[in-house]
């Protein structure tokens, strides 16, 4: 296994989104990672179980890029660790969203983490995979516990969240759990409301589209 995973590291070539490359059609890795450095806010490449990185923080149009990174020195802030699976885009086809099956993701929280945020006044959560594990560890043990851990949540309304209170995240395809949780999180109508909003200002959606912060 160690003798593969060597192979892997040293030969192999990460994949790259289908959308990141007719965007940029990069003769190598390096030009193309170099290229769209400014979009890597929170992301960090290790050897990982996720079938997807972190998606809410490849967006291009960073204005306010400097701000945002000026204004983080000054915040708390801590990283989990979600594994994202590839269920998370497996669209919803039945007819009764309670009857979709959810898959099953590893999670990751320092202990240093999880007390800051389970005492935090306030919590923004970047990207639903943070979401989702803080409301995961909220809804089994009824407070954010450090360690490794399994969840299969799904996030449909009616939802109480305990610990999440904004959310900074894309625009999600339709008939995705993604979309539903961010229904539930502000309310179907008002989403859908910003989302028209957004095809008429013609936002990009999707992985290496823009973003919305919900409050």
């Amino acid at each position: 296994m160690a003798h593969t995973l060597h192979h892997l590291l040293s030969d192999g070539h990460a994949f790259l989104p289908r959308l990141l490359c007719i965007v940029h059609n990069s003769h190598s890795l390096h030009e193309t990672l170099g290229h769209w450095n400014s979009q890597l806010i929170h992301h960090e490449f290790r050897v990982s179980k996720a079938g997807q990185g972190p998606d809410a923080a490849n967006h291009r149009q960073f204005e306010w890029l400097d701000a945002f990174q000026e204004l983080l020195q000054q915040l708390p802030h801590e990283f989990i660790t979600l594994h994202v699976g590839v269920g998370t885009f497996k669209p919803v086809k039945t007819d009764l969203i309670t009857d979709h099956e959810m898959h099953a993701e590893s999670f990751a929280i320092k202990p240093a983490a999880a007390r800051r945020i389970d005492e935090a006044k306030r919590v923004l959560a970047v990207g639903t995979t943070s979401l989702r594990t803080l409301e995961a560890s909220m809804r089994d043990h009824g407070q954010i516990l450090s360690g490794p851990g399994q969840t299969n949540i799904f996030i449909y309304p009616p939802f109480q969240f305990r610990r999440v209170d904004s959310l900074l995240t894309n625009f999600h395809l339709p008939k995705s759990t993604l979309l539903i949780l961010v229904s539930a999180f502000a309310g179907r109508e008002f989403i859908l409301e910003a989302y028209r909003q957004a095809i008429a200002e013609r936002y990009r959606f999707f992985s290496y589209g823009d973003c919305m912060l919900i409050r």
